[in-house]
């Protein structure tokens, strides 16, 4: 969804939006946000993305291996910079505030593009059904018949405890 800059007023504009995706670890069913963008500046060359995104995604369980669906869901505060402010051959630092930070073209940002970011960063290291996957699991247990080797530096050691 392209949302081009001239088309926010300096009271913002009210967004709202579905779209779905696959990603390489499984499926965004359904991504809905509802928020708003406002100009940060006169230019309107920065501007401010506010709102909530809810989501449910299908993953694979990493003990059982079965499918399971999340709901997640969060606010999302980001910059979203016009692409001219692009300066170019100067070094510049960035600063912990600039990670929520995005940059569109010179008249449009794709805002599905970022609320697709914005929901893969929603995703949990480790996905788990419940705590009954783990009793579904068959546990193999190999029997050791074998009788340990005996390390001779022990052998005056192993006297004295007998």
């Amino acid at each position: 969804m392209k949302l081009y800059f001239e088309s926010i007023n300096e009271e913002g504009k009210e967004l709202e939006t579905e779209l779905s995706f696959e990603f390489d670890e499984g499926t965004f069913e359904r991504v809905a946000f509802s928020g708003s963008i406002y100009p940060l500046d006169s230019k309107n060359e920065e501007f401010f993305l506010d709102g909530r995104l809810d989501s449910e995604v299908v993953l694979t369980c990493d003990r059982c291996l079965k499918k399971r669906k999340l709901n997640l869901g969060e606010q999302v505060r980001v910059r979203v910079l016009a692409g001219t402010l692009k300066i170019e051959g100067e070094e510049i630092e960035l600063s912990d505030e600039d990670a929520g930070t995005y940059e569109g073209a010179a008249d449009h940002i794709d805002l599905h593009e970022i609320l697709k970011q914005e929901s893969l960063l929603l995703l949990p290291m480790k996905v788990t059904c419940d705590e009954d996957c783990a009793e579904e699991l068959p546990i193999e247990e190999e029997e050791d018949n074998t009788e340990p080797e005996k390390d001779s530096r022990w052998e005056k050691l192993r006297k004295l405890k007998e």
